[in-house]
C-alpha cells in the first residue's frame, strides 16, 4: 500500500470503522492472492452460438430484446455520462464493464424476468443501469448490488435517477455482506459476478450463492480467465448450459450459467 492511501485509509479507522476494516481486509487479500502456475484453458464460443444456445434455454428470442429502442436508449444515456465524467476527471474507464457484458445482462435479464437480480462489483454502475433498465421495461424485479469502490469514485455515477427505486446498494466486501443478503432474500433469480477476481473471493461468491439459486437461475461472472474458479464451480454441478465468451472491448473473457430447469441445450 503506497502512503498517500494509507494516509486516506487510516482516518477511516476512527470515522467508519467497518469500512476501514472492509478495505484493510480486501487489501491484504489481493496481496496474499498468490497467482496461479497456469491460466485455466477456457474454451471460448462464438457469441451467436451462445445466444441461440440460451434461447433453447429461456425459450425466448435475446435477438428482439439486443434491439429494443430501451437498450439502445440507456446505452446512449451510459455512454454519454461517462464521456461528461471523464471530461470532468471523475471516471476511470478502465474500472467500467464492458458493453457486451452489459448487454447480455439486459437481454438476460428481459427474457428471464427475474424478480431478483444480485450483482457484486459496481463501480461506477455501467452493469446496474442495464439491469435496472429491463427490470423497468420488465415492470417487474430488483437489484441488489454489493460493492466496496476504490476511494474517492462516486458509486453508481452512472445509474440514472429514475431507476434507482428498484435498487438496493449494499456498500462493503461481498464476504462479509453478501450471506446475510442472501438469507434475507431466501432466492436469487440472477447473479452478476463482477467484484474482486482473486481466486479466493470469485470461489467464496460462487459457493455462497449456490444453495440460494432458483430453477433455471441465470449466472454471469466478468474477467473468468485469471484463475479456475468459475471452471470449477460449474464442473458437475446441475446446469442446463455453460459457456464462456471473449468481451468485445477488452482482453477478457465472461462466463455464462443457466441452471437446469427443462432443458436439453448444452455447449459444455
Amino acid at each position: 500500500m503506497n502512503l498517500s492511501k494509507a494516509l486516506r485509509l487510516f482516518p477511516l479507522a476512527f470515522k467508519r470503522p467497518i469500512e476501514f476494516y472492509d478495505r484493510l481486509s480486501n487489501h491484504i487479500e489481493f496481496r496474499l492472492a498468490r497467482p496461479p502456475q497456469c491460466l485455466p484453458a477456457y474454451q471460448t464460443n462464438e457469441y451467436g452460438e451462445v445466444l441461440r444456445a440460451i434461447e433453447r434455454c429461456v425459450g425466448s428470442c435475446l435477438d428482439g430484446f439486443l434491439k429494443e429502442p430501451a437498450l439502445m436508449e440507456i446505452e446512449t444515456e451510459v455512454q454519454r455520462h461517462v464521456g461528461q465524467l471523464a471530461c470532468r476527471g471523475q471516471c476511470e474507464t478502465r474500472y467500467n464493464a464492458d458493453l457486451a457484458l452489459a448487454r447480455l445482462c439486459y437481454a438476460l435479464c428481459r427474457a428471464t424476468k427475474p424478480k431478483i437480480v444480485v450483482e457484486t462489483g459496481v463501480c461506477y454502475g455501467v452493469t446496474s443501469a442495464f439491469v435496472l433498465k429491463a427490470l423497468e421495461t420488465n415492470g417487474l424485479g430488483s437489484l441488489h448490488s454489493i460493492d466496496l469502490p476504490p476511494m474517492g469514485i462516486t458509486v453508481g455515477a452512472l445509474v440514472p435517477e429514475v431507476l434507482r427505486p428498484r435498487w438496493e446498494l449494499h456498500i462493503g466486501l461481498s464476504r462479509r455482506l453478501l450471506p446475510k443478503l442472501l438469507r434475507h432474500l431466501r432466492r436469487v433469480d440472477f447473479f452478476i459476478h463482477d467484484s474482486g477476481h482473486t481466486y479466493r473471493n470469485m470461489r467464496r461468491e460462487f459457493l455462497d450463492v449456490s444453495g440460494f439459486l432458483a430453477p433455471g437461475a441465470v449466472v454471469l461472472a466478468d474477467d473468468v480467465e485469471g484463475n479456475t474458479a468459475f471452471q470449477e464451480w460449474t464442473t458437475g454441478r446441475d446446469l442446463a448450459f455453460s459457456a464462456c465468451l471473449k468481451e468485445s472491448e477488452k482482453e477478457a473473457l465472461m462466463g455464462i450459467a443457466v441452471l437446469a430447469r427443462n432443458c436439453d441445450a448444452m455447449l459444455g
